[in-house]
């Protein structure tokens, strides 16, 4: 019986054929950080969805309410890969949907331009003599290749 961790790492040696290396770092310490922790020593086929609620509780709990959803995601792909396998008989993530466990993050709608402002707001950006800083973003922003 292979533990969480066990077929984590094979899942992971799958996953990341073609991935961007930064996607990689980034996925690999989410599982160290948020979801090894709580699931790895488990054998994989006892784990049930309570366990699985209480890992997302808990990262929800650091403020991290996104992270809390990718680790349920993410936790759903390794259990998809051990069925696959042979070394689990069912996905209990599947029994989940975040916002059945998860407080709704809570959306921020950035303000936007009309097109009719664009181009007033184009000349007011170049004729801007404020902080260097500003002036750097832009340029990087506009003549990036």
């Amino acid at each position: 019986m292979k533990s969480f961790a066990e077929i984590e790492k094979e899942w992971f040696d799958h996953w990341n054929a073609g991935k961007q290396d930064r996607y990689i770092k980034q996925m690999e310490a989410r599982v160290a950080t948020d979801i090894l922790p709580h699931l790895g020593r488990r054998p994989i086929d006892e784990i049930e969805a309570p366990e699985i609620v209480a890992m997302a509780r808990a990262i929800e709990g650091r403020g991290a309410n996104e992270l809390a959803r990718k680790a349920l995601r993410s936790t759903g792909q390794i259990f998809r890969y051990a069925i696959a396998h042979g070394h689990a008989k069912r996905n209990p993530v599947s029994d989940i949907r975040p916002s059945d466990v998860l407080k709704s993050a809570k959306v921020i709608n950035q303000p936007r331009v009309h097109e009719r402002d664009l181009p007033k707001l184009l000349l007011d950006i170049d004729s801007y003599t404020g902080r260097e800083v500003a002036s750097t973003f832009r340029s990087e922003l506009c003549c990036a290749g």
